[in-house]
């Protein structure tokens, strides 16, 4: 696979995320945010189960014991998302998570012993003003929702970077569908111990929101982050990656709320998405021209 196909995958993926973001948004009026993500999360399980039935029966010990970390950085991703969002404040979540842009090719290059490249630092700077501006800023007092925040970016980041270091030896259809079927089993777990909140207010809006990302926001989406990031690098994967947060508030604009109201783009987060764009933009455009060169 062509890099250049890799990233136009991987943008892809990273479009049906954002979409993700407004349509689950309206259905966690029914349903809480942990009995969401263990749907969601089983539907993609069972998915992958059907068309990828023949990969399981070549699981060994060792590709099971990569998908199990796989899962745990997976699961806790977005688990402590959910959790941070209930002691801090949304845009403090969505600026510490987005740290991972940082994380990424810092510990990618230590694994490697490389030096980051002069347009992969510029486009981190311009990232990282991005996401305070989309944000709408931060407020500077640390709390435990701060730091579940924290873990959740750690968790995004090791996600990546085993991904990187685990699909160069492994089947990487099969880490991808293993990560997927862990997270789900952590998320029965995580609803079995928070009381056995396993029901929720059936309507079209949860039903639409389970299908859409349990089917092309997790099934697909991760084990086809899996299997492209064979043909790209961690920190390139993380820049891509920033981009969620730019779809979600096109998405924003297109899906309304429950009210029949919109979202709108306030100068700052039009800000920030130009930012995160370019960032982006100067990296691809970069290296593009360094590999024709």
């Amino acid at each position: 696979m062509k890099s250049k196909h890799a990233d136009l995958l991987l943008i892809l993926i990273t479009a049906i995320w954002g979409l993700s973001f407004p349509i689950m948004r309206n259905s966690l009026a029914f349903i809480s945010e942990i009995t969401y993500l263990l749907y969601r999360f089983t539907l993609a399980s069972l998915v992958l189960l059907v068309i990828f039935r023949r990969k399981y029966k070549k699981i060994n010990r060792t590709v099971l014991f990569r998908g199990v970390l796989l899962g745990i950085s997976l699961s806790g991703a977005l688990g402590f998302t959910v959790v941070a969002l209930q002691f801090t404040t949304a845009s403090n979540v969505a600026f510490i998570t987005g740290l991972n842009i940082v994380v990424v090719p810092f510990a990618s290059n230590i694994i490697s012993r490389k030096k980051i490249d002069l347009i992969k630092r510029i486009s981190i700077i311009l990232a990282l003003f991005g996401l305070f501006f989309i944000s709408g800023g931060v407020e500077l007092r640390f709390n435990r929702g701060d730091f579940f925040a924290l873990l959740c970016a750690l968790c995004i980041s090791a996600q990546i970077i085993l991904t990187d270091i685990f699909a160069r030896d492994e089947d990487p259809i099969t880490l991808g569908c293993l990560q997927v079927n862990i997270a789900a089993i952590i998320y029965f777990i995580m609803c079995f111990i928070g009381g056995g909140d396993f029901s929720f207010k059936i309507n079209a809006i949860v039903v639409i929101t389970i299908l859409i990302t349990g089917i092309a926001g997790t099934a697909l989406a991760f084990v086809g982050q899996t299997y492209i990031q064979k043909y790209t690098t961690p920190s390139h994967v993380a820049i891509i990656f920033i981009l969620e947060p730019v779809f979600g508030a096109v998405f924003a604009l297109l899906i309304p709320k429950l009210d029949g109201t919109i979202e709108m783009i306030s100068s700052m987060k039009a800000i920030g998405c130009i930012l995160l764009v370019a960032s982006m933009l100067f990296t691809e455009i970069c290296s593009r021209r360094n590999t024709a060169a």
